[in-house]
Order: C-alpha cells, then structure tokens, then sequence
C-alpha cells in the first residue's frame, strides 16, 4: 500500500555527471517508490555542465543579458531532468519532468499522486509538485 510520504530528494551535478551515475541515482529513486514513498529529485545540470555553460556565454558576452543566460542555464538542467525521468521509466517508475514555473502549479492528483517527479534545482526556498518544499 502507498505511503502518504513525500521524500525530496536533491541531487548535485557530481552525482549526476555520467549516464552510469544517473541510472545509480535511479534506482535509489526506484528503490523509495518501490517502498510506496512519492518522491520529488530536485536534479541539477550533470558535472561541470553549469560552468561551461557560463564560461560560454561570456566569451560572446561580457555583459550577457540575465534572462538569455536564466535560459541558457536552465538547458543544462533539462538534460539531467529529462536523462532521470527516461532511467526511472525503464526501471518501471512513472515518473515525469517539470520545468521551474510549470510545475510550481501541477496538481498530483492528474498522475494518480503515486508519480515520480523530476525538477530541476534552484537556490532559495520554493514549491515543489504537491507543495513540497525544498530550500537550496
């Protein structure tokens, strides 16, 4: 029988930095919901992915604009987000991913309040899927 529990979960780029540590940090995952817990992987881009990326965008740039760099940013934790969403479907967990606002409004009841939720992590205290709260 599922637990009412919601576990929140943080993963950091290292622990996400290789496809083998990503099925690693899936199966954890799988391993809670297999135990009936709903869980919620706050996920960040995978290694060094986030530096890059600002080293990137300062050789186009030195000034760059703040929303063009939020949205190149947040490409790195789309990857790690979507990567976790695909290990915990082939490990049989449902599991979906969300982007910052969208999933701030999600109703878990839509996915039957059993699914795995993959979001990626920002700092400061914010709502997660059913109104977990996680703080970076």
């Amino acid at each position: 029988m599922p637990s009412n529990t919601t576990i929140v979960q943080k993963y950091g780029g290292v622990c996400l930095e290789t496809t083998a540590k990503i099925r690693a940090v899936a199966s954890s995952v799988a391993d809670l919901h297999g135990r009936g817990h709903r869980v919620v992987a706050i996920v960040s881009a995978m290694g060094k992915t986030t530096d890059e990326l600002v080293r990137m965008a300062y050789q186009i740039s030195p000034h760059p604009n703040r929303r063009e760099l939020d949205m190149l940013l947040t490409t790195g934790e789309r990857i790690s987000m979507s990567l976790m969403s695909m290990a915990l479907s082939d490990l049989g967990v449902p599991a979906i991913s969300f982007r910052r606002r969208k999933h701030q409004h999600h109703d878990d009841l839509r996915f039957g309040g059993h699914s795995t939720h993959c979001c990626p992590y920002w700092k400061g205290a914010k709502t997660c899927a059913s109104g977990a709260r996680t703080r970076g």
